[in-house]
């Protein structure tokens, strides 16, 4: 009894501890934090390390500054270029009034009436709480702007981040901890016993947060992607202990002691859970060769800390169960018969269920190939959000927020000189379909007096950082577009290198497209990639596993398309409903293998052999803890289905509909196929 206490005790004391520490995690969603070695590109690293990167915010300030506008409206604009450029995340403030004519529009384009714009050039060092002071700073002046009757509009892919990183720290804030709530009560209600219910969460609990103590210790910040870590591995332990915790209550149904039936229970369910364990480890491990940093991380924390955990729960939580007070708990008549009654009905109708299940696989096998990434990340706000408005209204208004750079080196080494760029590509670019405005050295050799090269690189550091500036030996250009989708921003890439290769052949150099877009495409490609490559070497592992369960190709193929099914279904129903593929969604269909594969392998683990009378007899043991845990962990995604940022209700939305399909899989779906005709 002292030493259950003293487990408990350690339990509940991990539990906080590592639960307090986690809260302090820091969210840093820069593109450049998380797509991994796409970062380490020449062109990419070249723009970050040489030029300063591309990320900027345009500011539009509406109805002020104009003659015979009002005192307050003046003195507000006259202030706007200092609070703005003494932030610590602004390097340069650009204002459009203070540049001369062709590089004003150059980099402008025709300013509408009554406005002053301003680019802020962001400094590439700057982190989460700058960028915040950012957008805190911007949402003061806009405030303050609409009481002297004017308008600030500001947009730019630093603010969506700040965004992000706010929607991200709501998952852990709120969305996360209500998963844990609710699925704790769907247990306490299944098992109908809080003491088991805290047994049962206690091991989620300290792996989840201890997986994101482990990545916050180490350095690794949150972000749209890791933020799924904590919900993951909760219902991945949940899962597992259930199945423990629900096998030690029907041996005290049974009149079994306490110590006895934690003992039957570890026994019984120690070799399945293990398999299981390993089976979902090995699924999650395959992330780790993703080239998005994040899907790598991500993949070994939560193989990590399933490889670790539930070893740890099953050899910590038996002693607990063994010494739980109180009397056998009641067999209630409807509890004994109800799932081999639904395994028998499923094999009667076996060859319906099959056709059913043929049906579902190949429909999401064709769905899946359908499923397109996301480029546009605005459409993870809904309608209204401010970053959403200020970034469509003022590229409705015809203001281009996406870049292309363009990078260009003399073969022979040598510096350039302004005659070189009487050709000018600024012309070409901008004569491409698409691109509504290019800036280079041109338009600034153009408007100094002389044209020389020192002052042309002078006007060019005070109008655009190192934007277009000849910097040691490469010179840049800077494109500008309106965002658009993957397929057409990736011709609009194309068009561009074309056009600068055709330039750079004409003038005995080489040439560097880059950029965050030509980025975001890359990384979305490898999102397919992840999926597709998870998912294979997921279902390769789980077929190596089973055979240490089945040894016989019929049970094999019926553990394989059962498991298949929630996948092919979840994917089928994100297709008809036209969710994207995106950094929560792209690893939907491994979480939803995972969350299957356990149920199975309890049930064909707990089948002395493949008759009809073992398989109803492993159905009549494990059923009641397959729906127990399937329901827990339907319910607990559930809950991330109710935020209003597109990618965590998605996510939770389709683990939740494969967790409750799996269930109906592994109940339904597999008596039907499992059994043969002749056994029957």
């Amino acid at each position: 009894m002292v030493r259950a206490s003293w487990l408990l005790l350690c339990w509940l004391i991990a539990a906080a501890g590592l639960s307090g520490y986690a809260r302090g995690w820091t969210t840093d969603n820069r593109l450049d934090k998380w797509v991994g070695q796409i970062a380490d590109e020449p062109g990419y690293r070249l723009l970050h390390d040489e030029f300063g990167g591309d990320e900027a915010v345009y500011v539009r300030f509406e109805g002020g500054a104009q003659a015979g506008d009002a005192p307050d409206r003046e003195a507000l604009f006259g202030t706007v270029h200092d609070r703005l450029g003494g932030l610590a995340a602004v390097g340069q403030v650009v204002d459009s009034a203070a540049l001369p004519g062709p590089v004003r529009e150059s980099i402008f384009g025709s300013l509408e009436p009554g406005s002053r714009d301003f680019i802020l050039l962001i400094r590439p060092g700057a982190g989460p709480p700058q960028r915040r002071a950012l957008v805190d700073e911007l949402e003061r002046l806009g405030q303050q702007a609409e009481k002297a009757g004017a308008k600030v509009r500001s947009a730019g892919h630093p603010l969506v981040a700040a965004a992000l990183d706010e929607e991200a720290a709501k998952v852990e804030r709120y969305f996360a901890p209500m998963l844990v709530l609710l699925a704790s009560l769907a247990a306490a209600l299944f098992l109908r016993s809080f003491t088991l219910a805290l047994y049962t969460v206690l091991p989620a609990i300290v792996g989840s947060s201890g997986a994101r103590t482990v990545l916050s210790m180490f350095g690794v910040d949150s972000d749209l992607i890791l933020v799924a870590v904590g919900p993951i591995t909760f219902v991945l332990l949940l899962a597992s202990t259930l199945h423990l915790v629900s096998a030690f209550k029907r041996q005290r149904e049974r009149g079994v002691a306490p110590a006895d039936a934690a003992r039957l229970a570890k026994q019984e369910k120690l070799p399945a859970g293990l398999l299981a364990a390993l089976t979902t480890a090995a699924g999650f491990g395959v992330f780790t060769v993703s080239g998005i940093r994040s899907v790598a991380m991500l993949g070994a924390a939560v193989a990590g800390t399933v490889l670790v955990a539930v070893p740890l729960a099953f050899w910590a939580i038996p002693p607990l169960l063994a010494y739980l007070p109180g009397r056998p708990p009641v067999s209630r008549a409807f509890h004994r018969h109800p799932w081999r009654r639904l395994a028998a009905a499923s094999f009667r109708r076996r060859g319906m269920l099959a056709a059913a299940t043929a049906i579902v696989l190949v429909a999401g096998a064709f769905a899946g190939t359908r499923l397109e990434p996301e480029t546009n990340v605005l459409h993870y706000f809904p309608d209204g959000h401010r970053v959403r408005d200020h970034f469509l209204g003022l590229e409705g208004d015809g203001v281009p927020l996406s870049t292309v750079d363009v990078f260009a080196r003399r073969r022979d080494n040598t510096d350039w000189a302004s005659s070189d760029f009487h050709d000018r590509l600024d012309r070409r670019l901008v004569g491409t379909p698409g691109i509504l405005g290019a800036f280079g050295p041109e338009a600034v050799v153009d408007s100094v007096p002389g044209g020389g090269s020192p002052q042309s690189s002078r006007l060019l550091a005070a109008a655009w950082n190192t934007s277009g500036r000849v910097r040691g030996k490469w010179a840049r250009w800077t494109t500008r577009f309106l965002t658009t989708g993957s397929e057409p921003m990736a011709d609009l890439v194309s068009r561009v290198r074309d056009e600068a290769e055709r330039w750079a052949a004409s003038h005995d150099a080489d040439v560097e497209v880059a950029g965050s877009m030509p980025l975001m495409l890359k990384m979305q490609n490898r999102l397919i990639g992840t999926m597709l490559s998870s998912l294979g070497l997921t279902t390769i592992v789980t077929t190596l596993l089973f055979l240490l369960v089945t040894r016989a190709p019929h049970a094999l193929l019926a553990a394989l398309l059962v498991n298949l099914a929630p996948v092919s279904f979840v994917l089928l129903f994100a297709a008809l409903f036209r969710f994207p593929l995106d950094g929560a969604t792209v690893m939907v269909a491994a979480v939803v293998l995972g969350l299957a594969v356990d149920n199975t392998f309890h049930l064909m683990h707990a089948a002395r052999g493949s008759g009809m009378r073992s398989v109803l007899q492993a159905f009549d043991r494990v059923g009641r803890a397959a729906a127990v845990s399937s329901g827990a962990l339907a319910l607990g995604f559930a809950s991330l289905a109710i935020s209003g940022f597109a990618p965590t209700a998605r996510f939770g939305m389709l683990c939740a509909l494969g967790a409750a399909f799996a269930l109906v899989s592994d109940l339904v779906l597999l008596p039907a196929l499992w059994v043969r005709r002749d056994q029957g």
